[in-house]
């Protein structure tokens, strides 16, 4: 989908749930455009909220959401959850209209209470021709805190920015890759975020602190792919001299594993048979047998080592 307002314009939303302290994904579901399976009156914003919430229910949590999300009818479910809401909102046709229209200066606020839903719906005018509404579940009684910001404001500040900051760490070390395939794009993704809740995870124990993000995502990235190199180090007589050379090198192998056929060809078949690794139209017949799995391999295929040289040194 294209955003026009977002610094990567391109590519495919995800719709998340992230912690606020430490931007730890929590939880994420694709945005499939407006024919979303939601349910028939409920509003997309209130159906992605639900959704991503329903694993983390807990009496007293409080979910801080953008104007796209943020509805009177999100925070009623909420409620009925136990949970609170803080976000910004939207005019709607439910909101008063004198509180809209009411005559701000630039910086000031004016605050409603819902009895009947026990929100509270807060306007601020924060330009001559802007205003910004806040609808809080908690926050009932708004006094001014700093520079004629109320303590709802500090709150929201505080806590808004989870999505945020994930975003900007998964962009500042990426593996992403230009594509026009849509499942690669996603892995892509899903690797960039499997990352960063990793490194959140091995940072919450003191002794990891002094790590940095990118030392990590290296470090990570050489563990998971050594054990595929020196498995294809295993073949390297189908494999071309500089991938041998450049594995080798990257990994630190002096020497690269010999590939662990039979130890020593003296096991042998009554009587010749086709090799099982020669193409269909080669006729070249043997009596050796590997050692392993018994079965047929002429000399091309086959590679004589003592027992201590045949077991891989990696």
């Amino acid at each position: 989908m294209f955003i026009r307002n977002k610094p990567a314009k391109y590519g495919i939303k995800l719709v998340m749930l992230c912690d606020a302290d430490s931007a730890y994904m929590c939880n994420a579901i694709p945005y499939c455009g407006k024919k979303t399976g939601a349910p028939k009156g409920i509003s997309l914003g209130e159906y992605f909220t639900m959704e991503l919430a329903k694993p983390f229910k807990a009496k007293g949590r409080v979910v801080t959401t953008d104007n796209w999300f943020t509805s009177l009818p999100l925070a009623r479910s909420l409620q009925k959850l136990e949970m609170h809401l803080v976000g910004t909102i939207r005019p709607k046709p439910y909101m008063p209209l004198e509180l809209l229209s009411f005559n701000l200066e630039v910086g000031e606020s004016a605050a409603l209470y819902n009895y009947e839903d026990k929100a509270t719906l807060l306007c601020q005018r924060v330009k001559s021709t802007k205003r910004v509404q806040i609808l809080s579940t908690v926050h009932h009684r708004p006094s001014a805190v700093e520079n004629k910001k109320t303590h709802l404001h500090m709150f929201y500040n505080a806590t808004k920015g989870g999505v945020d900051t994930f975003d900007q760490t998964c962009a500042s070390i990426t593996c992403s890759r230009k594509t026009r395939r849509w499942p690669l794009c996603i892995l892509y993704g899903i690797i960039n975020i499997v990352v960063n809740n990793a490194y959140v995870h091995y940072r919450h124990n003191p002794e990891n602190t002094k790590i940095s993000r990118r030392q990590f995502a290296s470090d990570l990235a050489m563990q998971l792919g050594r054990p595929w190199a020196l498995q294809r180090l295993l073949n390297k007589r189908y494999l071309p001299r500089d991938i041998v050379s450049l594995i080798a090198t990257v990994y630190e192998v002096h020497e690269a594993p010999a590939t662990p056929t039979t130890p020593a060809a003296t096991a042998k078949a009554d009587k010749k048979q086709r090799c099982y690794l020669c193409p269909s139209n080669s006729n070249t017949r043997t009596k050796l047998l590997c050692g392993k799995c018994q079965k047929t391999s002429c000399g091309e295929h086959s590679t004589y080592m003592c027992e201590k040289c045949s077991i891989p040194q990696f």
